[in-house]
């Protein structure tokens, strides 16, 4: 309790949060800084800062668009790429990348390696992929600048703003489209309607299939990798996502979403300080996702066709394991909750979409029903 208050006289760290419909772009909620009384910035529009890890799913997501443009049918979530250490040169330049915490796997899956967040296994995939190709998706999603094609796009090295991260997300639970985000719904003057014309509109940018393969690696970010703890705490519902931090750990990013909810934070210090000791703001998403949240719908499997089952399956090393089920002539994947993951008294079920466990129910007294008291507990907890 101490160490909250003196950061908050101290006001060294900050967040900014996004919560929308990804269905429609609709902002649901909406949170620029700490305290407006000590700062007017809007860190959620105007900060940029390097997204970092948050932005690897575009960088598999141009691997399984680079396979399907050539006719390759062997790049899935199985396939192996390389997490060992490595120089690379680049115009002249020398830049030798490390994983967190010098933890090195050698060869490992798409989806481990998404997982757990390697950097070299990430970096290899781009280099497969094509530099150019990942900053020309990226630019194709029509938010913020475009990166350069240098091999540190693979971990985000550019800037973006949390806003543009979370129009960019809106990709993966819409099947390969991004929706442009609404703040306005409408405007009236003297009881008119004098809201100008929306001239946005979705945009297709990758195909269905690519995008449900990445979609489902990000779930196991929060089933088995650097997210699971939000499991530890209780977050049940079927959801899929991806943390992020830079160099210093001055920036801490999260971004998950379920069909109906797509939640984007940002803890940021504006000293040298680590913004907090591992990425926590799953930490907050899960909290703004329990308010009435427990009978929501499951990911949506409904982009898998043509994707073959071996693609859609394959890539699973822990639990919760991935499986089949037949469904008419198809078969499916399904998971398999792991016990750790189930809260007491709860049941276990078949297939993904039923894959909800009862949340933890909210009183009156829960802190975290509005907004402002999420940001404020992403900055002091």
């Amino acid at each position: 309790m101490c160490t909250r208050r003196w950061i908050w006289k101290r006001g060294k760290a900050e967040a900014a949060l996004i919560a929308l419909d990804p269905r429609t772009g609709e902002i649901l909620a909406f949170v620029g800084g700490r305290s407006y009384n000590q700062s007017q910035y809007d860190r959620a529009i105007l900060s940029r800062r390097q997204p970092g890890s948050v932005f690897k799913p575009f960088v598999y997501l141009t691997a399984f668009e680079q396979a399907a443009k050539t006719g390759r049918t062997d790049v899935t979530p199985a396939s192996i790429t390389n997490d060992e250490q490595e120089t690379f040169e680049f115009d002249d330049q020398v830049w030798t990348p490390e994983n967190y915490e010098h933890e090195y796997d050698g060869p490992i899956t798409f989806r481990r390696a998404l997982a757990h967040s390697r950097n070299l296994g990430t970096i290899h995939v781009a280099q497969a992929a094509g530099y150019d190709n990942v900053a020309a998706l990226w630019k194709k999603l029509g938010v913020g600048t475009a990166p350069k094609a240098y091999p540190s796009i693979a971990l985000g090295v550019f800037e973006a703003t949390p806003y543009e991260i979370a129009t960019a997300y809106t990709l993966f639970p819409n099947g390969g489209t991004i929706r442009p985000l609404k703040h306005i719904q409408r405007i009236t003057s003297g009881g008119k309607d004098v809201t100008k014309r929306d001239n946005s509109s979705p945009c297709e940018v990758a195909r269905p299939d690519t995008t449900f393969l990445v979609t489902n690696m990000m779930r196991s970010v929060l089933n088995e990798g650097t997210a699971a703890s939000a499991r530890g705490m209780g977050f049940t519902l079927d959801a899929a996502g991806k943390t992020g931090t830079t160099n210093d750990l001055r920036d801490a990013w999260f971004v998950g979403f379920t069909p109906e909810l797509l939640t984007h934070a940002d803890r940021a210090r504006r000293t040298r300080e680590p913004a907090l000791p591992g990425a926590r703001g799953h930490y907050v998403h899960r909290h703004r996702r329990r308010d009435g949240q427990a009978r929501r719908p499951a990911l949506p499997e409904n982009h898998h066709r043509g994707v073959p089952l071996g693609h859609r399956a394959a890539g699973a090393l822990r639990p919760p394991s991935i499986g089949t089920r037949r469904d008419g002539l198809k078969a499916v994947p399904y998971v398999r909750p792991a016990p750790s993951a189930r809260l007491k008294g709860s049941r276990p079920s078949g297939r993904a979409s039923q894959n909800r466990l009862e949340a933890v129910p909210c009183g009156s007294s829960d802190p975290f029903r509005s907004p402002e008291r999420l940001a404020l507990h992403i900055i002091n907890s």
